[in-house]
């Protein structure tokens, strides 16, 4: 089981993804708001975040850019994006996300790529 959250503005895309993660036995909080996100990835609890590229009012990579270092490199970030442009996607690499996945997603793509990175790790511990 994983600690991940689900950070994204539209509601039906975080309920399919958390009920298909839920299924594979994780742990999962969504949030919608920038500087509720940055606060819960500063408590350092969570394997694997997912992170949409719109939010309700930033974007994933000002997300990125304001962690700037300061969680855990343990923790995985994957971007989920309609933006295919080659620097948009570098940017958001360089700035800490270990992927990025097109949209429109292949959901049993994602749960294949989310159980590669964390389906064997226990959970963190809040702490």
């Amino acid at each position: 089981m994983a600690e991940i959250l689900i950070a994204a503005h539209d509601e039906t895309l975080r309920q399919l993804l958390g009920t298909a993660l839920r299924r594979f036995d994780h742990h999962v909080t969504m949030s919608v708001n920038g500087e509720h996100i940055l606060f819960l990835l500063r408590q350092d609890i969570f394997d694997l975040v997912i992170l949409d590229e719109s939010l309700q009012d930033t974007t994933a990579l000002s997300i990125l850019e304001r962690l700037n270092g300061s969680r855990s490199p343990d923790s995985k970030i994957i971007v989920l994006g309609a933006n295919t442009s080659e620097g948009f996607i570098k940017d958001c690499l360089q700035a800490g996300a270990c992927d990025f996945i097109v949209k429109p997603l292949s959901l049993p793509k994602l749960v294949l790529r989310v159980e590669s990175l964390v389906g064997s790790l226990p959970a963190k511990k809040a702490g």
